[in-house]
């Protein structure tokens, strides 16, 4: 029987990566990265190594800012304790820490939310304007815009008093229209509309995937 022995590595058994979407092999050039004692040298080598860094992860669109994460990413994984020369300045570990400020929640309730709160801020300022054609104009594109969302939303038919009523009470009286006199778009020309939006959006993708595909050939 053979005494050969096999001489296995396990993750469990290995130091753990302190950012685990660049693999172990870099993770492992960063640790030899320390350890050249040469700062011009250790520089150079720096540098090939955000590259190999670089070309393995998803780049963004803002490119100085992504090159900036990356020297980041190096600073940190190197054990913050890195003596080279960064292009954008040596980076500050309490500022690759710190967290962005919470976002402020919209506190605005949204009486119904089939309309949403976009046409519910339009509601608000048109019931302000000055009476005149540019109101009564305004205030039918609202109305047409409510009908269209109700029948998306609800997937059913609505009477136009409906919407008239939700408009009313949405502007707090501000705007009133009567449904013996005011017509609003038929859910036919409605429907017709949203899905001639739709098949001109998808023509639109096609079109733009084949004009991609035809730039791909030709380089």
């Amino acid at each position: 029987m053979s005494d050969f022995k096999y001489d296995l590595e396990y993750n469990t058994q290995r130091k753990k990566l302190v950012i685990s979407e660049y693999g172990r092999n870099i993770q492992k050039m960063i640790d030899f990265l320390v350890t050249i004692e040469d700062r011009n040298k250790r520089t150079e080598f720096a540098k090939l190594i955000v590259k190999i860094m670089g070309r393995i992860t998803v780049q963004e669109q803002d490119v100085k800012l992504y090159q900036n994460k990356l020297w980041d990413h190096l600073y940190l994984m190197s054990g913050v304790d890195l003596d080279i020369d960064y292009p954008f300045g040596k980076p500050s570990l309490q500022e690759i820490m710190s967290k962005p400020e919470r976002l402020a929640y919209p506190n605005n309730r949204i009486r119904y939310k089939m309309y949403g709160a976009n046409i519910q801020n339009m509601i608000k300022t048109v019931g302000l304007m000055d009476e005149g054609q540019e109101r009564e104009e305004m205030i039918l594109i609202i109305a047409n815009a409510m009908k269209r969302a109700y029948i998306a939303w609800n997937k059913s038919a609505v009477q136009d008093g409906v919407i008239f009523g939700h408009l009313s009470e949405l502007s707090r009286g501000l705007i009133e229209l009567d449904a013996g006199k005011v017509k609003l778009n038929p859910m036919y020309d409605l429907l017709a509309h949203q899905s001639k939006k739709s098949t001109n959006g998808k023509k639109n993708s096609k079109k733009s995937k084949k004009n991609n595909k035809n730039k791909q050939r030709r380089k």
